[in-house]
């Protein structure tokens, strides 16, 4: 997750181990590697996320999907990644 705020079906998620969120301190350095930053500099102050989910398996990323625009909830919504799990 490229967030700090889980939602509840990934709080309630029961299975181990549990899914849980990176972060980079704001310096965008970690979603820019994964080509999935943006400037939001104009806007927001800094390098934005696009939305996206990486399962990552003993270290091995095993699926990215990664919503085509901004504001759309589809493909990485908590219920349709942990389905596909």
């Amino acid at each position: 997750m490229s967030t700090s705020f889980p939602t509840p079906p990934v709080l309630n998620y029961t299975h181990s181990p549990a899914p849980r969120p990176v972060a980079d301190n704001c310096t965008g350095a970690y979603v820019n590697a994964l080509g999935m930053g943006f400037d939001a500099s104009g806007l927001l102050g800094n390098t934005r996320s696009s939305r996206f989910v990486a399962v990552v398996e003993d270290c091995v990323v095993k699926s990215v999907v990664a919503e085509k625009e901004a504001p759309t909830v589809g493909v990485t919504a908590a219920e349709k990644v942990l389905e596909s799990l």
